[in-house]
């Protein structure tokens, strides 16, 4: 509720920030947003991980089961319109490795 008032950036990624899943962002949980390489492999990993067949990509039903915030976003995330969002086109927006 106090990211929602005061934080609306938090309040949207609040599930990604909240890695211990405890309901609390803690100042170490924002930190580790300042290591870029360390921040790809999370994300990499929370995609993997919602990829759940293992394909490389994820349809809109994955992303809606697992990641409701990029679900929210997937027509934009998807960059070739094909109905997928590879972890190459997310890797892509994530930076360089």
């Amino acid at each position: 509720d106090e990211a929602k008032a005061g934080l609306p950036m938090v309040y949207d990624h609040f599930d990604f920030l909240d890695v211990n899943k405890d309901g609390f962002v803690t100042k170490a949980e924002f930190d580790r947003l300042r290591d870029p390489a360390a921040m790809r492999m999370e994300v990499l990993s929370r995609l993997k991980a919602a990829d759940r067949d293992g394909n490389g990509k994820l349809d809109l039903a994955e992303a809606n089961f697992a990641l409701p915030a990029l679900a929210a976003r997937f027509s934009q995330l998807d960059a070739n319109k094909d109905g997928y969002v590879t972890l190459d086109e997310l890797a892509a927006l994530i930076g360089p490795r």
